[in-house]
């Protein structure tokens, strides 16, 4: 650090400067008078003109007056201020001013620290003037320019797509962000839309009885109350907990409910709580069912009710992974798990649908006998009564019915792989 003091002298009267004796060191100077530097040779000059206390600077004035300082100018480039400071009492002002280095002219470069908020998410900026390779995932740098794609909105919303470039897609160019897929962009070639939760129906004055547990050895009277009034239910299967789901009464009942048009749809293998387990288990969970259902109605499912209704983003990934469309819940509760009567259980839903414009997703169970005989027939009549159109949970979200199942094939022929 260097800094110049400039001292300016206020003259007590007209006398010229005077010369002062050359030193070496304050022993030849006489009393009174202090060594100083000035203008790059020390001379002895009066002690009364020389500040007791000077601050991080060096002081060497240009210039020294005969008669006595009164005021002090500091320049400095140093940041912050140096501070100047005197007690000798001729010494009325010290002003200090401050100017900045000269600026070096360097390279723009790319920002350390990125910053969020930029959600076009270039896969390069290879093409951003200075930018170079300077990059973080997730992250463009504030000071690298504005990503070449103009319309991708500012918030991505995440995508199990997964692609790699959006360079196909449309007006995206090479926008993207990892992991996330833009609103405005379209959708990924080949994505696998994540699954979504329903607890009611979209479609109005619809009605979806839909019974878990099964397969019982009461399916076959709810699918024949059904059929004779025209009306679909759905059917949310395990594939051991009641019974084997291969036992030949089971696999009757499944066999004409889905020929019925009545829709199969997943309750797991065994009815665990699919949140306690890992995506393997989970799997395996899914998968085990899926194909015990291939085998005995020819298709396996894509709606599921998660046992308990319990479901996470981790269960969701799953799904997706597996190609399901809809996590089924409800608005509407028969209560028959918790005790009800039939009578009970058929109060609570008809005014659960009161409160719902007469349109939702019942949650029943048919393993229990009351609910298939008693609260079953006058549910149906009610429906009848209200105009009420009775159907497939499918049908009742407003979701293409076709899509109900994947890998639609043939039923399959009894062999040794039949067995819980």
């Amino acid at each position: 650090m260097y800094t110049k003091l400039f001292l300016l002298a206020a003259l007590a009267s007209a006398a010229s400067a005077r010369t002062f004796e050359k030193c070496s060191t304050q022993s030849d100077c006489g009393e009174g008078l202090t060594c100083l530097a000035i203008n790059e040779k020390a001379e002895c000059v009066p002690s009364c003109v020389v500040p007791t206390t000077v601050t991080n600077t060096v002081f060497q004035p240009t210039t020294l007056p005969a008669s006595t300082i009164t005021s002090v100018e500091v320049q400095t480039t140093t940041l912050p201020p140096v501070t100047v400071t005197s007690t000798q009492t001729n010494v009325k002002t010290i002003t200090v001013t401050t100017s900045a280095p000269a600026a070096t002219s360097t390279a723009a470069v790319c920002e350390d620290v990125p910053v969020p908020g930029d959600a076009y998410g270039c896969a390069s900026q290879a093409s951003w003037g200075n930018c170079g390779a300077s990059w973080m995932t997730g992250y463009c740098k504030k000071s690298c320019g504005t990503c070449p794609a103009p319309a991708c909105e500012d918030k991505p919303v995440p995508d199990t797509c997964g692609c790699a470039s959006q360079a196909s897609w449309g007006n995206c160019a090479a926008s993207w962000m990892t992991g996330y897929c833009q609103k405005s962009c379209g959708t990924c070639p080949g994505a696998k839309p994540p699954i979504q939760t329903y607890k009611t129906c979209k479609t109005p004055n619809t009605l979806a009885i839909a019974f878990d547990d099964g397969a019982t050895v009461y399916q076959q009277s709810i699918i024949d109350q059904f059929n004779a009034v025209n009306g679909k239910t759905t059917f949310f299967t395990t594939g051991h907990l009641y019974q084997c789901i291969y036992n030949d009464g089971a696999v009757k009942s499944l066999r004409n409910a889905f020929a019925s048009g009545h829709q199969i749809a997943s309750h797991t293998w065994n009815h665990p709580d699919l949140t306690t387990l890992d995506a393997t288990a989970q799997t395996t969970e899914l998968t085990t069912l899926e194909d015990a259902l291939q085998k005995i109605i020819g298709a396996k499912p894509t709606f599921i009710r998660p046992p308990y209704l319990a479901s996470n983003a981790g269960l969701k990934d799953v799904l997706t992974s597996l190609d399901y469309r809809a996590i089924i819940t409800n608005n509407v509760d028969s209560q028959d798990w918790n005790g009800y009567t039939a009578q009970q259980g058929y109060d609570a839903i008809v005014k659960g649908l009161e409160a719902s414009q007469y349109s939702g997703i019942v949650l029943a169970h048919e393993n229990y006998a009351a609910t298939v005989n008693q609260l079953l027939p006058q549910l149906i009549t009610y429906a009848q009564q209200k105009g009420i159109k009775l159907v497939t949970v499918a049908e009742c979200i407003g979701d293409d019915v076709s899509k109900m199942y994947k890998d639609v094939g043939v039923q399959g022929e009894r062999d040794g792989t039949w067995v819980c």
